[in-house]
């Protein structure tokens, strides 16, 4: 089912705006299916752009945190993440993007992406949203939204729409 359409947050910071045209892509995902969205929308951008594509799929720490077999959830969680960069990496060489890099770095999801952004001269930032809100917000957090806070790029955010039932 298609999502809403793509929401471009761009921040103010002193005299300097965006880069535009974007030369450096960087689209996260986790394998979902709101970061499907998002790897779609990425690809699409660098291809476009003639851009260099970053998927990044972050190793959340906090999972394996009070685990009693954390050796076996950290390989789990660091095979779905290859398997998530492998997929931006398929999806960007059938559109035609020349250049594509792939990370799998371990931390806090948020601050990884904004790290990574940062040491690699990102332009914009690519990443689905499961729409959440209230006490499901709440508790899980958002990384799209601690991304579009922090962020000194601007963020496209593709929101996965809720199954209707």
């Amino acid at each position: 089912m298609p999502g809403r359409p793509p929401v471009l947050t761009v921040h103010a910071h002193g005299d300097e705006g965006p880069h535009f045209p974007f030369e450096d892509v960087l689209v996260t995902t986790d394998g979902s299916e709101a970061a499907t969205a998002a790897v779609e929308d990425g690809v699409d951008l660098a291809s476009n752009f003639g851009s260099t594509l970053h998927g990044v799929s972050v190793i959340d720490s906090r999972s394996w945190r009070f685990a009693r077999r954390s050796g076996s959830i950290r390989e789990h969680l660091a095979e779905q993440a290859e398997t998530a960069v492998e997929t931006v990496d398929s999806a960007a060489t059938d559109a035609g993007v020349d250049e594509v890099r792939a990370a799998t770095p371990t931390g806090v999801p948020h601050r990884q992406i904004l790290d990574y952004a940062d040491e690699h001269g990102v332009d914009v930032i690519v990443m689905g949203t499961h729409g959440r809100a209230g006490l499901q917000r709440y508790l899980l957090g958002s990384v799209a939204g601690n991304v579009v806070r922090s962020s000194t790029v601007p963020v496209m955010t593709v929101r996965q729409m809720p199954d209707e039932g």
